[in-house]
Formats: C-alpha cells, structure tokens, sequence
C-alpha cells in the first residue's frame, strides 16, 4: 500500500503562533510534552485495538484528539476523532486502517517538530 504525504501541513503555525502567543519557548516545551507523551499514548492505543477494548481505543483517542487539537495538528486530530467516533459505535474492524492513518499523521507531526527544533531561532519566531 503507497502513503502519499499529506497535502495539508502537520501543523497551522498562525493558528499555533496564536494560541502560544507568539511564545516560542512554550511552542517548544509543547512539543517537547507530546514527543514524550506520544510513544506511551499510541502503545496503549494499538493494545486497545488489538483488545477490541472500545472503551479504551475511544478514551485513548480523545486524549490523543486533544493534545493534537492544542498544537494545531488539525489532519491528525481529525484521524484522532474519526478513531474515537468508531469506538464509539463499536465498528473494531475498521480500528486497524484508522490507527494506521493516525500514526501515519503522527509520524508527520514528529518530523515537523524535530525539523522545527533545528531551525536557528530567528526562524523559529513563526513569522
């Protein structure tokens, strides 16, 4: 199966820059925050799917859901949501695609950040 890279960004930086008040350092402690928490949060959530476990593969999602909605992560909180919503109704045997396209969009996400940590800080300022 081809993945074709999202034509949408990983991130909104102006709606970022927004909510962080232009603050680069808290736009990095962040993303700091999420590259640790990321790795604990989609174990928990591929054993869910594995389990079936509805009630977890939708709590798991919507926190995973909101995180990305904080870093202005719209394309892989979108596939965060579509994951909870079919917890929600039960349909497991379309847990599998719908992880695999959140990991995929989290992936991109990672890329972005640690490409956005190397960038010297006067390109950091988002503007």
């Amino acid at each position: 199966m081809m993945h074709h890279r999202s034509l949408q960004p990983a991130v909104n930086l102006e709606e970022l820059r927004e909510i962080m008040d232009d603050n680069v350092a808290l736009i990095q402690e962040c993303f700091s925050d999420f590259l640790r928490e990321l790795p604990g949060l989609t174990q928990a959530l591929y054993r869910a799917v594995e389990e079936k476990d509805d009630a977890s593969v939708e709590r798991l999602a919507h926190k995973i859901k909101g995180s990305l909605q904080y870093l202005a992560a719209h394309a892989a909180a979108g596939q965060a949501r579509e994951l909870e919503e079919l917890a929600k109704k039960g349909l497991e045997s379309e847990y599998q695609p719908k992880l695999d396209a959140l990991l995929t969009r989290c992936g991109e996400l990672e890329a972005f950040i640690r490409d956005f940590g190397n960038l010297p800080p006067d390109r950091q300022s988002l503007t």
